[in-house]
């Protein structure tokens, strides 16, 4: 047995090293015998997409490896469907969220519900006897439920694979390994224990996911063997400086020794604090800017303003998912929905195809066109063929034929018939007047969102507004180091500048 744990400071290229590293067990092992793991989809994705000998099936999250381990077992997952029946018929302080099951991503969006409270139990392996008597009794309940119809959960794959299943091959990599439950580093260590080598990756100053459970600890106790990557190819001097000065308020960490990238790099504090304020500022930088809060809610200013302004943002870190269309506004729709910004693409595309007509007529009323049009259409959406000018003037009438020539935008949202989806439109209509096809593209110079859903990312110029929810204020009073990782994340993700924006209101952080 040979464990390892690499150390990634922020943009030291540890994608790249795990993909190289992959390689050379897939030569020694062979592919079949090596298996990459990950928390997220988006790291998994992002790590098969490299060059690493591994077969695609065998690159995954740590869930999805543990599920597949199972199949023969004829276990299946626990979705909306059968969280809607156990919601039938148990009391409504226990409800199932419907959407209660993602085995991509690294914890199903519970929130507070009973079942996320005891799925943090669980994750944190407190022991049952030690649960408040209310997550006892949704627990029994919810295990027979599941045990009657041969169904588990999210945590059930963990829990039933550290029972049941031995490595399943001969080495095993494990990427961002500091946001590891302590659940899952059960798994871990267990399957370490039994194959030939064993590499887990990530970095403690980026643990994220503590609330989740998430055990650096164990990360850091995971192996006597340790590498630090010895530079950051993202992080400019001033950058990495003020970033390690910050880091160093914690105690209970690696210390890791390594390089900034070529370039002196900028930091500055902002006095000012107001959404539109950082966006007008962010909006003057050179190259791309990124303007990151600590939780959800604190981002919705920001999207209000750009709205209203006619300016387009996006975050490309969060492009699957129910919500992604909100973050990515101008996001393409590809094979599975055609999103309001593609249908007015389509309207743009001068001289268009049958199937870009299709795309936006079908969001129009009926009176819009001539008798047919859509029926005509609907058999024509996959024809990528140019409508002939005289068929176009005939379907659209002259208003409409003239509106489509000029790109006449508002003719075009005066005809949605759907008021929501009118709605949609707007933004993107005043976008397009304002910046033209620019503004549309699905990835632009402005990316909004939380620390935690750019962990990975990176920009030219980093805005960090600390501000701390209530729960995130009372976080801090009893641990600091969750949210100082955290605000780490967020500076580390600069390329050439730091801005650290002024709290708005009284605030525990001062930088």
């Amino acid at each position: 047995m040979n464990k390892t744990t690499l150390f990634g400071p922020p943009g030291s290229g540890k994608t790249t090293t795990l993909s190289k590293w992959a390689r050379q067990a897939a030569d020694k092992h062979g592919g079949d015998n090596v298996i990459i793991c990950s928390l997220t989809k988006t790291a998994a994705t992002e790590i098969a997409s490299r060059d690493t000998g591994v077969p695609r099936e065998n690159v995954g999250t740590l869930h999805a490896h543990a599920y597949r381990s199972l199949s023969e077992d004829g276990l299946r997952v626990i979705g909306p469907k059968e969280a809607q029946e156990f919601n039938d018929s148990a009391p409504a302080i226990y409800h199932l969220p419907v959407e209660y099951i993602d085995t991509d991503d690294v914890m199903p969006n519970v929130g507070s519900s009973m079942a996320g409270k005891v799925d943090l139990l669980r994750a944190r392996c407190i022991p049952s006897y030690n649960w408040p008597k209310d997550a006892q009794n949704f627990f029994n309940l919810y295990t027979e439920f599941k045990e009657s119809r041969g169904l588990i959960d999210f945590t059930d794959m963990i829990e039933t694979a550290l029972k049941r299943v031995d490595a399943p091959v001969d080495y095993i990599i494990m990427d961002e390994a500091q946001d590891c439950s302590a659940l899952e580093f059960q798994l871990l260590q267990k399957w370490a224990d039994q194959a030939k080598g064993v590499v887990i990756a990530g970095d403690d100053d980026q643990a994220a996911y503590e609330w989740r459970g998430a055990s650096v600890d164990a990360f850091l106790s995971f192996s006597d063997k340790q590498e630090v990557l010895p530079r950051s190819y993202r992080m400019p001097q001033r950058v990495k400086e003020y970033a390690d000065r910050w880091i160093h308020r914690i105690s209970r960490r690696k210390e890791k020794v390594y390089e900034a990238r070529d370039g002196i790099g900028h930091v500055a504090e902002l006095d000012f604090n107001k959404p539109e304020e950082i966006i007008e500022h962010a909006l003057t930088q050179p190259g791309t800017s990124m303007i990151l809060t600590t939780c959800g809610y604190m981002t919705l200013p920001f999207v209000a303003v750009l709205k209203e302004n006619a300016e387009s943002f996006c975050n490309p870190y969060r492009v699957t998912g129910d919500y992604a269309s909100t973050w990515n506004p101008m996001l393409s729709g590809g094979k599975r929905a055609v999103t309001a910004a593609d249908s007015l693409r389509s309207f743009l595309t001068v001289p268009p195809s049958f199937a870009n007509v299709h795309r936006w007529v079908k969001e129009m009323s009926a009176s819009s066109f001539s008798h047919g049009t859509k029926a005509m259409l609907k058999r024509e959406k996959d024809n990528e063929d140019y409508v002939p000018v005289d068929t176009l003037a005939t379907v659209l009438g002259p208003e409409g034929f003239d509106a489509l020539m000029s790109r006449n935008v508002q003719w075009f949202l005066s005809q949605i018939k759907d008021p929501k989806r009118r709605g949609m439109f707007a933004y993107r209509c005043r976008v397009f007047e304002k910046h033209g096809f620019e503004g549309l593209n699905p990835v632009g110079r402005l990316i909004l969102g939380t620390i935690h859903s750019v962990k990975g990312g990176q920009a030219d110029n980093v805005y960090v507004v600390p501000d701390l929810s209530m729960a995130g204020r009372e976080a801090w009073q009893e641990n600091e180091d969750p949210i100082i990782r955290q605000l780490y994340i967020g500076m580390t993700r600069a390329k050439e500048r730091l801005f650290l924006v002024k709290p708005k209101r009284r605030s525990v952080i001062e930088w």
